[in-house]
């Protein structure tokens, strides 16, 4: 995105090589245009750092194919002096020496199929497209008239449809029959009566899926934090001795919490809409690592 390549002054292959005050002056930036609660500062800086992290990556993706194709090569080594305007030759040579290094080769292979492939063999989908999850649960709610659940958002993109038809792939299908399966198990009486499913339960959802993979939880895209989505499950009971005031309480500061969860959410839908609109064409939701 412009932005982020007015400030590429270095040989950087990752963001991770990104100086750290290169990084705090555009995150700087990116302040002067939105404002939040001093409470949400650290949410924000780390949701803006996960997004740039995975746009330079790819944008470092699309002027590596750009500039094989300018080159007539399929070797990248071979592209010196064809680099894009936005990265000055000098750094592109070195660039390029370290995309052709025999480790970053075996450790981007490796990459590629971990993103491509699920624990079953096939190929991970979803119906997102290049709209942000973030989004998608900000549309579906202005089309339910209330916050969708998880379930609702995961169905609205795993399914076709507009989440009415069958899952995009097998292991959509296969997590969800596991978490209606672990719900069967759980929601019953004492006599073994099935009993009201929850509109959520995030135990069973991480039973389903093995939890959270490098900060991800499937299913949710790859902006939704797993602290998030991930809200404790209520542990009252009959069986439970829990001090009514206590519980309230514990109760009132979750409800808070998860509201304040919900207003970033939308804060941060409507920073992607900016983006947007400034001509910066969102990729499609990567898939989850398969490790």
């Amino acid at each position: 995105m412009p932005d982020m390549r007015r400030f590429c002054e270095g040989a950087w292959a990752e963001w991770k090589d990104v100086p750290t005050d290169t990084k705090q002056f555009m995150f700087e930036r990116f302040s002067e245009r939105w404002q939040w609660h001093s409470s949400d500062a650290e949410l924000i800086r780390r949701a803006w750092d996960r997004h740039f992290n995975k746009c330079y990556k790819d944008e470092l993706t699309k002027s590596r194919r750009r500039t094989k194709i300018k080159a007539g090569t399929e070797d990248i080594t071979q592209t010196s002096g064809c680099g894009l305007y936005w990265i000055p030759p000098q750094h592109w040579d070195s660039l390029i020496k370290k995309w052709g290094n025999d480790d970053y080769l075996k450790r981007s292979q490796t990459a590629a199929v971990n993103r491509r492939t699920e624990h079953s063999g096939s190929m991970v989908r979803h119906t997102a497209g290049s709209i942000p999850i973030a989004q998608h649960r900000v549309n579906l709610e202005r089309h339910l008239g209330r916050p969708p659940t998880q379930i609702e958002l995961f169905e609205r993109t795993h399914r076709r449809d507009k989440g009415k038809g069958e899952f995009v792939d097998g292991k959509s299908q296969t997590v969800h029959e596991q978490y209606v399966s672990i719900l069967d198990q759980k929601c019953r009486d004492q006599d073994g009566n099935p009993t009201q499913h929850p509109d959520f339960d995030a135990q069973a959802w991480c039973e389903a899926t093995a939890g959270p993979r490098k900060g991800r939880l499937y299913g949710f895209g790859y902006y939704e934090h797993p602290s998030a989505i991930l809200h404790p499950p209520n542990t009252s009971s009959s069986s439970q001795s829990v001090d009514q005031e206590a519980y309230q309480l514990l109760q009132s500061q979750l409800d808070e919490q998860r509201q304040q969860t919900q207003n970033l959410q939308e804060q941060f839908a409507h920073v992607l809409q900016f983006m947007a609109s400034q001509g910066y064409q969102f990729p499609p939701q990567p898939p989850p690592s398969a490790d």
